[in-house]
């Protein structure tokens, strides 16, 4: 009898744990809405429906992001009439005041920061994927196209990573 009841807890005891990791499990993949930005946990997120571009930068949707290491950006990009494609990364403390990524360049011991814009040439439709390192809690995406912007579009996609 003893040995029936002890197998009989440690069945009962391993469901139990199953049920608490896959609750924990939904929780974490559950994206949340919170005000005007999005909240992300895990998986990734639309940041731009597919729409036209424009010859200035647009923002796309801020997501809010705070215990990623590494954070990949996903366009989908139809050429149209473009020459090319332009996109920043903007990150942000508080979802409000946004800063641009910057490059360093050192010459002579003179350090000189420089917005960082990002060029896609194209010579046709393209999915493109590019990695960031995190670097704020907040990200927002600016795009815009060059040239001729007529039957041009962009959806934009991010993916997080811990």
């Amino acid at each position: 009898m003893i040995k029936l009841l002890s197998r009989r807890n440690l069945v009962l005891t391993v469901l139990f744990i199953m049920i608490l990791c896959f609750g924990a499990y939904a929780t974490t993949v559950a994206i949340k809405e919170r005000g005007s930005s999005v909240y992300m946990r895990q998986g990734y997120q639309t940041l731009r429906e597919d729409a036209i571009l424009t010859t200035g930068y647009v923002a796309s949707n801020n997501i809010r992001l705070t215990v990623y290491h590494d954070i990949g950006v996903f366009f989908s990009i139809d050429k149209g009439s473009l020459t090319s494609f332009q996109y920043k990364i903007q990150w942000s403390p508080d979802g409000t005041t946004w800063y641009d990524e910057v490059t360093e360049t050192i010459t002579a011991g003179s350090i000189t920061d420089t917005v960082c814009s990002y060029t896609i040439v194209l010579s046709g439709d393209v999915d493109y994927y590019k990695l960031f390192p995190y670097r704020g809690n907040y990200l927002q995406v600016q795009v815009k196209g060059t040239g001729t912007v007529t039957g041009s579009s962009c959806a934009v996609y991010l993916e997080a990573f811990n």
